[in-house]
């Protein structure tokens, strides 16, 4: 991927172009290392999900296309993957403020009649967003490493509907046991 000096900077001088194709390409190459940083930096579940990896990537790349001379004085792909990366984790830094700055507003605080709560359907919880869903699935796998095969098999039990009745029955295990397995994954999984 760590192109030579020189491709680099005609990289950066095609991108200042236009040029669509060095578009593609800076997307394409640099893009995974913003992803990385990101899903490392931001393990809190809650702030992935308020402004997911790709929203956040949307962004980054909106800067930088916004302006293409931010990346003229750049010399080396390193330099360019430190500043990309110190962008991406600015404006999850300042999602997450704004998000919890306007937690505590006090202004914000209405109080509903039940009569309104059921007579509105606007209420309804709205579906999670693909870059919501990717974001819990990235964090499901990252503690899912800590399983057993058997705490696996229960956890895809679990996600699938199965009583614990059912997952004793197929894993072979007391439904006392699996409610145990069961607590020990509620506490892993427990989002902060």
């Amino acid at each position: 991927m760590k192109e030579s000096g020189r491709s680099f900077r005609q990289l950066i001088e095609q991108i200042r172009a236009g040029d669509e194709e060095a578009a593609r390409r800076l997307t394409e190459e640099y893009g995974p290392h913003i992803c990385r940083s990101i899903r490392r930096r931001f393990r809190n579940h809650r702030v992935r999900t308020l402004y997911g990896t790709e929203d956040c990537l949307q962004s980054v790349w909106g800067v930088v296309f916004a302006d293409p001379g931010v990346v003229a004085g750049f010399q080396s792909p390193d330099d360019l993957i430190r500043f990309l990366v110190k962008l991406a984790s600015n404006k999850m830094s300042g999602q997450h403020r704004h998000h919890f700055a306007n937690k505590h507003d006090v202004r914000l605080d209405v109080e509903l009649s039940s009569e309104v709560i059921e007579n509105s359907p606007d209420l309804a919880t709205p579906e999670p967003t693909p870059s919501q869903q990717v974001a819990l699935q990235d964090d499901i796998e990252y503690r899912a490493r800590y399983l057993s095969p058997t705490g696996l098999r229960v956890l895809s039990l679990v996600r699938a509907g199965h009583s614990s009745r059912e997952i004793a029955k197929e894993v072979t295990r007391s439904t006392r046991s699996v409610r145990t397995m069961l607590s020990k994954l509620r506490r892993l999984f427990e989002f902060e």
